[in-house]
């Protein structure tokens, strides 16, 4: 939740990138992490954080699907999935959803 950050403290995401990444925990992080939801302000947050997470997600991508929501109660659904983990096939590499 990010909203208690004042202005937006996006490189939160970009070190839980790297630390779900190292070798030692990416494992157990992807049988447990089903998904993220990363929570931010209405309005210009909102729009700056998509902005943002879409860059970063370009060029690290997550494991998982990722949401953009405002509230923690806020249903996941297509409308807010900021990452989109699309399944593959053998010897291929996961990659943005459209």
């Amino acid at each position: 939740d990010l909203r208690a950050l004042g202005n937006p403290q996006l490189e939160v995401i970009s070190d839980l990138l790297t630390w779900t990444k190292e070798e030692c925990r990416r494992e157990a992080w992807q049988q447990r992490c089903l998904c993220w939801k990363v929570i931010v302000e209405d309005g210009m947050a909102w729009h700056f954080a998509h902005v943002v997470l879409s860059g970063l997600f370009y060029m690290y991508p997550p494991d998982c699907n990722t949401y953009l929501v405002t509230s923690p109660m806020e249903p996941l659904n297509t409308e807010n999935l900021c990452y989109e983990l699309k399944a593959v096939g053998p010897g291929r590499l996961p990659g943005p959803g459209p």
